[in-house]
């Protein structure tokens, strides 16, 4: 599975950390993009029943405070369709524990 273009670090792809962590060495187009989602994780879901995707009017609202671009947009949100699916997994399994 190859790293999608956000998550693109330099270095071997089969070691390639999006497969592995959640905060891989990115390169240096997708630092700022990534920093955004880690905001946004934190304070952009619903955690009411779990963990929910980070809600659009939160990355709108924060991309618009800032003031960045498509492109900031684009990329915070192909971040979070590889992470996401990831964070359930996890999340699953951690519940399975218990």
């Amino acid at each position: 599975m190859d790293c999608p273009p956000c998550l693109k670090w330099d270095g071997d792809a089969e070691t390639a950390p999006c497969h592995e962590s959640q905060k891989p060495p990115l390169l240096s187009e997708n630092v700022e993009p990534f920093e955004l989602w880690m905001i946004l994780n934190q304070f952009g879901r619903d955690l009411g029943f779990g963990i929910s995707p980070i809600r659009l009017e939160a990355v709108m609202s924060l991309l618009e405070c800032l003031g960045q671009t498509r492109e900031s947009l684009e990329k915070i949100l192909c971040i979070e369709k590889e992470i996401y699916p990831r964070l359930l997994e996890k999340t699953a399994r951690q519940n399975q524990k218990t």
